[in-house]
């Protein structure tokens, strides 16, 4: 009997349920939609948790006491240093997403922001500081991306806009809610009480770990470029029902031909013709947003 081999990808079957009648028209499941969206949206709250978590940690006198930072420098790169690892975990996310699949992509970024996360909360040095939020910012980075690509691959076309609202929303409702819960660990009389709102992120990111991992189906669109078409076709039924299955199916298999004869393009053609000015647009949009000084106050 041979032994079996360890995947991190996503092979499992994706069957029927058992009571379901062979032949039997199933209707769409909007509410397992907006479950699912809810449920992975827990990467984009701990998105918006970790903008905010730090700016009142490193104002506290008992933080810079027990770290003492060399300098003003010292503090700000450890602050710095997340955005960099961010940049790095939302640049290779793709290759992941592509051969692992979405779902086991999500969990291996919230394990390395558990790993991120528990670096910090023990930190008894900046240098570990430093370090424990350069691995998160790689987990946080790979959700900024994971997380939209996933929902947006689950949505009907019909409420997609709606669930990348849902999106942007819990991330800004976890910028609110770290500023009154860092706040209020504040007042502890503990030297040690900055620890508390580090940690508690922990939770929501195991959950999100093993959510993703044995419960979140996979993403159909990443089915069907894995030639699994059955598996697709059940992935549809359950979210959009069985009657567009297959037509969806067929739409995902046509724009998939049409992205591998577009993929011989290059970065420079990021800045010839029509697509010129969907990168200016782009990239004004992100500038005006960053200009207006806000992330002084974030971080």
């Amino acid at each position: 009997m041979g032994a079996s081999t360890v995947t991190l990808k996503q092979t499992k079957l994706i069957r029927s349920p058992r009571d379901a009648v062979p032949g039997q028209q199933r209707p769409p499941n909007i509410r397992y939609v907006y479950t699912l969206t809810s449920f992975v949206c827990l990467g984009s709250f701990l998105f918006g948790w970790n903008q905010g978590v730090m700016s009142m940690i490193i104002a506290d006198r008992r933080w810079l006491d027990l770290m003492q930072p060399a300098n003003d420098w010292a503090v700000g790169f450890v602050v710095s240093i997340y955005n960099i690892g961010c940049a790095v975990g939302a640049m290779t996310i793709g290759f992941f997403a592509d051969s692992l699949g979405r779902g086991r992509t999500l969990s291996l970024a919230s394990i390395i922001f558990v790993a991120g996360a528990l670096l910090q909360a023990s930190s008894y040095s900046i240098t570990q500081m430093t370090v424990g939020r350069l691995i998160l910012g790689v987990g946080v980075g790979a959700y900024s991306a994971a997380v939209p690509l996933y929902i947006t691959e689950i949505a009907p076309a019909a409420i997609r806009g709606r669930i990348g609202a849902i999106n942007l929303m819990i991330l800004c409702f976890a910028e609110m809610v770290v500023f009154f819960v860092v706040y209020g660990f504040f007042f502890m009389n503990s030297d040690n009480w900055w620890r508390l709102p580090i940690a508690i992120q922990i939770i929501p990111a195991l959950i999100l770990a093993v959510g993703c991992w044995t419960w979140v189906p996979p993403s159909p669109r990443w089915l069907v470029a894995q030639e699994r078409y059955d598996c697709a076709h059940e992935v549809l039924c359950r979210l959009h029902g069985s009657d567009v299955a297959e037509r969806e199916i067929k739409e995902i298999r046509e724009s998939l031909v049409v992205e591998d004869a577009s993929a011989q393009g290059t970065w420079s053609d990021m800045f010839k013709g029509p697509v010129l000015w969907i990168t200016f647009l782009g990239t004004t949009i992100q500038f005006l947003q960053q200009i207006t000084g806000t992330n002084a106050i974030f971080y």
